[in-house]
């Protein structure tokens, strides 16, 4: 792992192992129904895979005490510093209450008159991509608990331990307020167009709630609707844009200034918003390729493999062959377009009958059929969410704002190039 050159005054070398205690995680038999459903929260790193926080509570799954007491799973304290040790290497988190994990974590319990649980939080961070290079194995590589525990730590003086974890909190927790703002604020925009699309009750002419206030509705295929709806194809209001790849071994193709997006840049559903993506194409990369730069306002939809991550981009950018974008036709109206989406993935799963489907096809999509509003109402959903909408996206700014100068203080702070002094 990459360290300084000399040690830093104060600081001593030594081992995660000699410092804290590195613990596996287990899973009880999933063939016995006392083990499962309990009250003790069980941590897969599917459960991180999503997960844009520092302290956890809890997973999809609990257990029970006989499910702890049957199986390698342990009871982990609080302050636990959870760490995916494969399927993949490097999710992180703080366990927020006492809990386990399955086996795919190596959990640090910190000797607390040595460390810093916070500090240790932030070290193993900086430390994912060694820890990868380092690991081993025959099917996918893993992070042992002897690697783990031989890993060399240059440590501070506890109290700087902590005003460096303090530094670098303070960052991630301005970054969480935001997000569980963006969390509000996306509630109160999909009740909103609940309220409008699901319910009828978008506003009359007089500003009153259409159906509560007596609006006439008429008989179709689908259910009453109001007068003036009509029920047809999701593709009779939606334009639906494919994506493509350029060469991989064509390197003048890559590493330009189009953002390309793929599955792995989907935001939070919260967040709404893709503002950049892992990997960018050059102009030559668009023109060889199936890809084209799409505007911003543009709603992306995966539908391969990962199916059904929902974003709108926030500047333009091209998308692969695994995603589609959407757009309504005739009006410019990005945010009923991204409802509208979510609205018709909910009815593609009633069509299959909640079971996940691995690939939605541009035929599937365009067939659904749901309620369609006139262009003036979905224009004046339009004006009504705008507010909401465009604060979440001004709450991302500020959270990849933050997020760069967090990652940009990381490493100095954690190799001791930049010195906190009272």
């Amino acid at each position: 792992m990459p360290q300084t050159d000399t040690i830093p005054t104060g600081w001593k070398e030594t081992t995660l192992g000699e410092v804290a205690n590195v613990m596996s995680g287990g899973t009880p038999s999933t063939e016995v129904e006392d083990y499962w459903n309990g009250d003790i929260p069980w941590i897969t790193p599917k459960d991180l895979s999503d997960f844009r926080g520092v302290y956890i509570t809890r997973g999809e799954r609990n257990i029970t005490n006989l499910g702890v007491k049957d199986s390698s799973a342990c009871l982990l304290p609080t302050n636990t510093v959870l760490f995916t040790s494969r399927a993949p290497i490097g999710y992180t988190a703080i366990a927020a209450t006492p809990l386990t994990t399955n086996q795919g974590f190596k959990n640090i319990v910190c000797d607390e008159k040595r460390t810093h649980y916070k500090f240790i939080y932030y070290w193993v961070r900086y430390s994912k991509n060694y820890v990868e290079k380092i690991s081993s194995g025959s099917t996918f590589s893993e992070a042992s608990g002897s690697v783990m525990k031989s890993l060399k730590i240059t440590l501070p003086p506890l109290p700087e331990q902590r005003e460096i974890a303090a530094v670098l909190s303070s960052l991630d927790d301005k970054i969480e307020l935001l997000r569980a703002q963006n969390k509000t604020l996306e509630g109160m925009a999909q009740t909103l167009f609940k309220e409008w699309f699901v319910k009828f009750d978008f506003p009359d002419v007089n500003g009153r709630p259409y159906r509560f206030a007596g609006g006439k509705m008429v008989e179709s295929e689908l259910g009453e609707i109001p007068d003036g709806w009509r029920v047809d194809s999701f593709a009779s209001t939606i334009d639906i844009l494919g994506g493509g790849t350029p060469k991989t071994d064509t390197p003048e193709y890559w590493d330009g200034g189009v953002p390309w997006f793929s599955v792995v840049d989907s935001p939070s559903h919260t967040d709404v918003f893709v503002l950049k993506t892992e990997k960018t194409i050059s102009k030559e990369g668009v023109d060889n390729s199936a890809a084209q730069i799409l505007p911003e306002g543009t709603t992306i939809i995966t539908a391969r493999g990962t199916v059904g991550n929902l974003a709108i981009m926030g500047v333009p950018m091209t998308i692969n062959q695994s995603c589609y974008g959407l757009r309504a036709k005739n009006i410019d109206a990005p945010y009923f377009t991204y409802y509208m989406t979510k609205r018709l993935l909910q009815k593609l799963k009633q069509s299959v009958h909640g079971s996940v489907f691995d690939t939605i096809t541009k035929d599937t999509l365009a067939g659904v059929y749901l309620e369609i509003s006139p262009p003036t109402i979905q224009g004046s959903f339009e004006k009504a969410v705008a507010p909401i909408i465009n604060r979440i996206k001004a709450n991302l700014s500020q959270v990849s704002t933050l997020s760069q100068a967090r990652n940009a203080l990381l490493p100095k702070l954690i190799k001791g190039y930049l010195r906190i002094k009272n």
